[in-house]
């Protein structure tokens, strides 16, 4: 399945820039995720250690407010040698404000090293009805009017692999050929913020731009 590739400037001249990894929307909401990585400079030529991040979410349009709760530590592919970041979303969660992470182990990239941005959702509602705070976890359960379902699984949880193209259609419509499997807890460990900033970023609070740096080799 076909992924949205983005450029990550580890440029050691500007340690203060936030730069766009993830955007979707969950709830009707969209939202884009801002980092800036906390980076050791090896002795190497074109080669760096992450030792953590720091996190902006920006919620651009919805009425649901998303946040970020957690990030994993960086998880290498050992067979196309990517690193792996999953990331923690939750409804009703404070937005717009850095949280900074500290991983529990450094990953080192080089120049060209592939980073994938990940995301899980934790539902707000744990009770039985799928409510909390008045609000209906769309996300996780259905319901018709007085007859309510908890969601077997959600279209997040289907593996790419599932998906198969339709012909005819210019390769834009693929449906999914397997039973989805059930919704299940993730067993990645997501670490927790270590400390909060409300100051102003340098990314705009209203739907940005796009900006596009060229790199010529």
């Amino acid at each position: 399945m076909e992924e949205l590739e983005l450029t990550l400037s580890f440029d050691f001249s500007n340690k203060n820039h936030f730069q766009l990894v993830y955007t979707s929307q969950l709830y009707e909401t969209f939202f884009g995720i801002f980092a800036r990585f906390q980076t050791s400079k090896s002795t190497k030529n074109h080669e760096t250690s992450l030792e953590g991040v720091e996190l902006f979410l920006i919620n651009y349009k919805g009425i649901i407010n998303l946040g970020i709760i957690g990030i994993s530590n960086p998880i290498k592919n050992d067979n196309d040698g990517s690193i792996n970041f999953h990331l923690k979303i939750k409804a009703f969660e404070a937005d717009s404000i850095i949280k900074k992470f500290v991983f529990d182990k450094t990953e080192t990239i080089t120049n060209n090293s592939k980073l994938i941005f990940n995301r899980t959702l934790e539902q707000f509602a744990n009770d039985d009805l799928g409510v909390s705070n008045f609000a209906f976890d769309t996300e996780f359960y259905d319901r018709d009017g007085l007859t309510l379902l908890k969601k077997e699984y959600r279209y997040d949880d289907i593996p790419s692999d599932d998906f198969q193209t339709i012909p005819n259609t210019n390769h834009r419509i693929r449906v999914s050929t397997g039973k989805p499997p059930a919704i299940k807890a993730p067993t990645i460990r997501f670490l927790s913020p270590i400390a909060t900033d409300n100051n102003k970023t340098t990314v705009d609070g209203r739907c940005p731009r796009s900006r596009i740096n060229a790199i010529v080799r």
